[in-house]
């Protein structure tokens, strides 16, 4: 393919990440709060999500010294934050770097979720008297999946 330009990986992703966080560098979200998980060193990683999409977001160590409200919220909890689009260019995601994060009440899809419990609870599906045991050694296996899923 001679007389052809092509860019590099780097050269790509170095691009996206200039353009991205130039344009993005100081958001404020109002989004729902999943996948909440804190690293050992201290980092908060979440999703913030509303029912159309959702966005990686970090609460890095010292943001969160300064953000003690983080310790009190939950999965399912709305949140307002605030901070810059940042991309990790090693893996060629971007993500939220959380600056600020101040509780906003619960979140829709957690009510939602609630409710839905709630309803398949009063019907009985979580009752331990109705649950059967999966026996020992199954007679019939069956699979459920579109002709060429992965499944087969």
């Amino acid at each position: 393919m001679k007389g052809l330009k092509a860019s590099s990986v780097t050269e790509v992703v170095s691009s996206i990440k200039n353009s991205l966080e130039k344009e993005y560098f100081n958001l404020t979200i109002l989004g729902e709060v999943s996948n909440l998980s804190l690293s050992s060193a201290g980092h908060y990683y979440f999703n913030l999500s509303d029912k159309n999409c959702s966005i990686s977001c970090a609460l890095f160590k010292m943001d969160a010294l300064r953000n003690p409200a983080i310790r009190k919220i939950k999965n399912g909890a709305k949140v307002l934050l605030r901070g810059p689009i940042s991309v990790y260019a090693k893996r060629g995601t971007f993500q939220v770097i959380c600056k600020s994060i101040i509780p906003y009440g619960e979140g829709d899809l957690k009510a939602q979720f609630d409710f839905l419990k709630e309803k398949l609870n009063s019907q009985g599906y979580f009752d331990p008297q109705k649950k059967q045991l999966i026996p020992t050694l199954p007679t019939r296996i069956a699979i459920i999946t579109a002709l060429q899923g992965a499944a087969l």
